[in-house]
């Protein structure tokens, strides 16, 4: 199965592919119940339980983020395992491209692959599954990533500036320089 989508969100591509590969980013945009622990290589290591179909599947994967041309394309790579109810691997092209100073918009290609038991008894459902966690992945990737709490620096340093001013004006007019 082969789609694609997009998202604005209001980063520089650079700040995107930034928040792509940190943790608790990612963390907070994968489905309930998902766990994601950084690994020694680079990548992160994926568990989640599944109901389908009646059924509670454990899934464990490996999430891959490679950046192939900073800060405007990467590709995210997930392998994921449930036993004999199946296996899929999902490869995620994302190019960025730039929107000035409106931050940016994110385009992703998909490409899934799966197999297994469900996926021989029911491929629609699991096709359908699939495509609905990448959208909502992307949807809460782009509303994340733009919060305030992930650019927390700007915060810290935002008193910099008037300060500065505050102190150059303060000083002038002590000095009779105004």
């Amino acid at each position: 199965m082969d789609f694609d989508g997009h998202c604005r969100i209001s980063l520089s591509p650079g700040a995107v592919v930034d928040a792509l590969q940190s943790a608790s980013v990612l963390a907070a945009c994968m489905a309930p119940r998902a766990r994601l622990t950084a690994r020694d290589d680079g990548g992160f290591e994926l568990r989640r339980r599944v109901v389908f179909g009646g059924e509670v599947l454990k899934l464990n994967g490996v999430l891959r983020v490679d950046v192939q041309h900073a800060p405007l394309r990467c590709l995210l790579t997930v392998e994921g395992n449930a036993g004999n109810a199946g296996f899929g691997v999902v490869r995620l092209l994302v190019a960025l491209q730039p929107r000035g100073r409106r931050g940016c918009t994110l385009r992703y290609q998909a490409v899934v692959e799966t197999g297994g038991v469900l996926v021989e008894l029911e491929p629609a459902p699991v096709d359908g599954a699939l495509r609905a966690g990448i959208e909502d992945f992307f949807a809460r990737f782009a509303e994340r990533a733009a919060r305030p709490a992930w650019h927390g620096w700007r915060a810290r340093w935002s008193w910099a500036l008037p300060t500065l001013i505050g102190a150059a004006v303060a000083y002038l007019g002590a000095r009779g320089g105004i």
